[in-house]
């Protein structure tokens, strides 16, 4: 628009043959309009009769005028061959055209948002005026509550109206009372006007963010969504010509992509309420499994036809400005998926409510069920409860897609503008913010419920209190007391025929779990790397010498020392293991805050890979790759002394860390011994930082003796028998070599200690079903009763 006519130009190209593309304004009166209507229309007035009143003076304004083409043809300087059809709106009435931009500002602008902002001054004010002024006398705590309440319907109602009223206020203020030239200057206005992919890829980077910090699988589709629309507004807001704010059709590869995790979350949701059905009539774990494989396959082999059902047709030469949700042609097909969605979508919430409503009866009225089958009733009833909102919310996205993709489709709209009536109506990157940002808030919640029933437990020291909770867990006791039996002997032959499940469960439940269990992973990684490579490596030796009929057959290719090499990337990563499951420790005895848990373990774990390979770059620097060999050294010829100073760095190391492993051990039973009035979360913490300790002190000793062993070995040869040939060095260093002992005996201790804490489990197990119902209760609550008392401060006792 220029300076001298305060006019609005729109340029639109033939659809045969496309030059430029700036369409965006010729749709603003009607999608503001809109906006601002539907924002409103629900509290005051039906939305067709304002539309109807709004619109209709846009069909009015814009129109053609020679000195449009002329302005045209001087800014953009089109080809002569070029065809284009400008159209305009001037910024005051003239005596041919009395509807110009201040008429439709006047007329409908902005009497539509003063309409929206005094609706909602009005709801404010009253519902303010409720909360101060009630006769009835609440609680602080009640009126904090209303206040956050209000404070958030506020935030909620009022942010949508900014959204579209801030163009609004750009183009009528800035851009039409003082005019502004067609170029780089409008960079203002047009990220105001394409306010609908901002707002996408806000949204898209927000759910990245969330997902990342909650570990959902909605991962993928975040990031196509964010760099789809990086790209979009990137090649937008860099335009200088309309021609250059098209791109490659290669990168609609992307919406493509996008287009493959539409359907998944209506699957997913399916696949959580057929486990849920199976949790509630059934308790196989294997069935479990399958069934869930079995979906997530069905999921992806869905997505997957979905999207070449909807762009086998779609070209991929050319430019284009925007990426089409679907080929041509493909409409209806796109909409009977959309249709699909929302009746299982339907059939989903109808199922979820059903087995909702089951569950819960079964929790009330079966009395004499089962301890394990109570249980699962009630871990489902839970899971229906987190989940609910979040299949409302699924339901919700894919009905207003299909009811604007169907209307969309049938209402007599070019491609151009059917293409961003749909965008709007396009669900998907909100669902991706508000389903994982919502199971944030319900884990939060039920944490905080947690912690406040531990703290209460905690802290309850009356006597009177104390009886009605033994009383009752007495009453739970009795009622599930008679199936521990049965529970032990099915755990007796479960555990003597999966030996391997018994040490992934104790991987599982008894090393502390989430904190260390990525360093425990670590550590058993690099014990069957060490292992793996020593195994091929002394397998093509020992063939070599029995093919071998004489001495030059015993040789073998110098490039089979990569195994020794790779090898030699996990000696010092025990170690370093080692010490980070050390500062796991202090970590837990004086914090428990599991986000700095994992980032330290994984730094911890990013530094152990990171010197082993520079550990493997000095030791292999310059070792010979060609010709034949009957051995391969651990160390290149010359580094003997940077080897044997990263020995005794690990020595060092591994010193420390049994040091300070014994200061924690009694550190923490001290802790666990005097602080009788500590909350119940901390205590444990100490208790469980205690027993990972007495588990893992055999191994760090084991490491140590390793080290120790090897370091001084590695020197003795070095100085003592420098005279000897090189061949007999290395046989000596063999025979010091201990970390391939450590490989055996770090995983057998570890396999020993949980066998003896599962048998310590399993007598105390049976002695409580061997022995009478009442005898077994009441030793139960004495030794419950004599490790309550503990608990209580000697003064609330006396």
């Amino acid at each position: 628009m220029g300076t001298d006519s305060r006019s609005m130009l729109v340029a639109i190209s033939n659809a045969e043959q496309t030059t430029f593309i700036d369409f965006s304004t010729i749709l603003l009166c009607l999608r503001t309009v809109s906006s601002n209507v539907s924002m409103v229309s629900s509290r005051i007035i039906k939305s067709s009769i304002i539309g109807t009143l709004s619109i209709q003076p846009c069909y009015f304004i814009f129109h053609t005028a020679p000195e449009f083409v002329e302005t045209v043809i001087e800014i953009h300087r089109p080809r002569e061959d070029d065809y284009f059809l400008t159209m305009g709106a001037f910024f005051l009435p003239t005596k041919d055209h009395p509807y110009s931009m201040v008429h439709a500002a006047i007329v409908f602008i902005i009497p539509t948002l003063a309409l929206s902002y005094g609706v909602f001054a009005i709801c404010v004010t009253k519902s303010w005026r409720e909360l101060t002024h009630s006769n009835v006398k609440l609680s602080k705590m009640t009126i904090s509550l209303h206040r956050k309440f209000l404070k958030m319907m506020a935030v909620q109602n009022l942010l949508p109206l900014v959204v579209v009223s801030f163009p609004m206020c750009i183009l009528i203020i800035v851009s039409l009372s003082g005019g502004m030239p067609v170029g780089l200057m409008t960079f203002p206005l047009s990220f105001t006007l394409f306010a609908l992919p901002i707002v996408q890829l806000t949204c898209s980077a927000i759910s990245f963010v969330i997902v990342f910090y909650t570990a959902i699988f909605h991962l993928r589709k975040s990031w196509f969504e964010g760099v789809f629309k990086i790209i979009q507004i990137t090649k937008r807001l860099t335009a200088t010509v309309p021609c250059e704010m098209t791109f490659d059709r290669r990168f609609c590869l992307l919406r493509m992509l996008i287009t493959l995790g539409a359907p998944s979350f209506v699957l997913l949701h399916a696949a959580l309420t057929l486990q849920r059905i199976l949790t509630t009539f059934s308790g196989n774990h294997m069935i479990h499994l399958i069934i869930a494989r079995t979906s997530l396959a069905a999921t992806l082999l869905y997505c997957i036809g979905y999207m070449f059902y909807g762009y086998r047709e779609y070209p991929m030469e050319g430019l284009t400005s925007f990426c089409a949700g679907f080929a041509k042609g493909e409409e209806w097909l796109v909409l009977l998926g959309y249709f699909a969605m929302m009746l299982a979508d339907f059939l989903n919430v109808i199922v979820t409510f059903a087995l909702l409503f089951y569950n819960r009866k079964k929790m009330h009225h079966l009395s004499e069920t089962p301890l394990e089958v109570k249980f699962r009733y009630r871990q489902t009833y839970q899971s229906i409860k987190q989940m609910l909102p979040i299949a409302f919310l699924n339901l919700f996205c894919c009905t207003v897609q299909f009811v604007g993709a169907y209307y969309g489709n049938s209402l007599p709209f070019t491609n151009t503008e059917r293409t961003i009536v749909l965008g709007y109506f396009y669900m998907i990157p909100y669902y991706c913010v508000a389903c994982p940002a919502s199971l944030l808030v319900l884990m939060k919640i039920e944490d905080k419920k947690k912690k406040r029933d531990l703290k209460s437990i905690s802290s309850t020291s009356s006597e009177s209190a104390t009886n009605e909770y033994f009383t009752s867990l007495h009453a739970q006791w009795d009622s599930y007391g008679p199936n521990f039996r049965t529970i032990d002997h099915s755990a007796v032959v479960t555990a003597g025929v999966f030996i391997r499940i018994d040490l992934y469960c104790h991987l599982h439940n008894h090393i502390p779990p989430e904190k260390v269990m990525e360093t425990i992973f670590a550590l058993y990684f690099f014990i069957l790397w060490h292992a793996s490579f020593m195994i091929v490596l002394y397998a093509i030796q020992l063939w070599k010498r029995v093919s071998a009929t004489g001495p030059c057959d015993i040789q073998f290719d110098r490039k089979f020392c990569i195994l020794r090499i790779l090898i030699t990337i996990s000696t010092p990563s025990f170690v370093l293991l080692h010490a980070t499951l050390t500062i796991q420790r202090i970590l837990t005895t004086f914090s428990g805050h599991r986000i700095l848990h994992k980032a330290i373990a994984r730094v911890c774990l990013l530094l152990t890979l990171a010197y082993g390979v520079g550990y493997l770059f000095i030791g292999y620097r310059s070792y010979l790759m060609h010709g034949l060999t009957s051995y391969c050294s651990g160390y290149s010829v010359g580094e003997e002394r940077a080897i044997l100073q990263g020995y005794l760095r690990m020595v060092l190391i591994d010193s420390l860390n049994v040091f300070i492993t014994f200061i924690l051990y009694f550190y923490n039973r001290a802790k666990i011994r005097k602080l009788s009035s500590t909350p119940l979360d901390v205590k444990f913490r100490y208790r469980q930082t205690l027993q990972s300790i007495q588990q893992m002190l055999p191994v760090a000793f084991l490491n140590l003796l390793c080290c120790a062993v090897q370091y001084f070995g590695f020197m003795f040869g070095l100085s003592l028998f420098r005279s000897l040939p090189e061949t007999h060095r290395i046989i000596l260093n063999g025979f010091f070599y201990t970390t391939t002992y450590y490989c055996v005996a770090c995983p057998a201790i570890l396999l020993l200690l949980m066998v003896i804490e599962k048998k310590k489990k399993r007598r105390e197990l049976r002695s409580i079903s061997t022995t009478s119902s009442e005898e077994a209760t009441d030793e139960y609550f004495s030794s419950l009763q004599s490790q309550w008392d503990r608990f209580i401060p000697a003064d609330k006792k006396a």
